[in-house]
């Protein structure tokens, strides 16, 4: 069941929220109480290498290695392993899906997001955003120091997302 209440339901059933006195939902979003910055990629493509401010806060990740983030997220995000949840609205014009193992994330979604496109483009393309909050980089085979990653494939129209439950980014 894709609806807000199901989602905050949920949420207070496993233990991940609270509501305040007047009905608001309280999360914690764990160490990152801000951006992590240090923690987030912008995949190294060709295509769209000089459309990018290379900078410190846009990091390049090799493409490959993006890639490789990027599918073991949507394996596990698609395997019987955990328990996950969708969103479907649109950015704009442009739609959007995110999967996620957080049922509160759902509601920020269903908060941030459009339910209708602002107005009507002809694409085909989607926008897809991977998150695994309550996962470390390492429960996805891939070898890093830093359990936080954040990856970002422009050409792909993909975001990955694991190891953060801050709402944010």
């Amino acid at each position: 069941m894709n609806t807000k209440a199901h989602w905050i339901e949920e949420s207070l059933h496993l233990g991940k929220a609270k509501l305040s006195q007047k009905g608001a939902l309280i999360v914690e979003t764990g160490k990152h109480t801000g951006r992590a910055v240090n923690s987030r990629f912008i995949s190294d493509r060709p295509e769209s290498f000089s459309k990018i401010a290379w900078s410190k806060t846009n990091q390049k990740i090799e493409a490959a290695r993006a890639n490789q983030f990027l599918e073991s997220l949507e394996k596990r995000l698609s395997s019987s392993e955990i328990k996950t949840y969708t969103y479907s609205g649109f950015v704009g014009p442009f739609p959007i899906e995110i999967q996620s193992s957080s049922s509160w994330h759902m509601v920020f979604c269903d908060n941030m997001f459009r339910k209708t496109p602002s107005f009507e483009l002809k694409t085909d393309k989607k926008i897809k955003i991977f998150h695994l909050p309550y996962h470390q980089v390492k429960d996805l085979g891939i070898d890093q120091e830093d359990q936080t990653l954040l990856v970002l494939d422009p050409e792909a129209l993909k975001v990955g997302i694991a190891g953060t439950a801050y709402a944010g980014e």
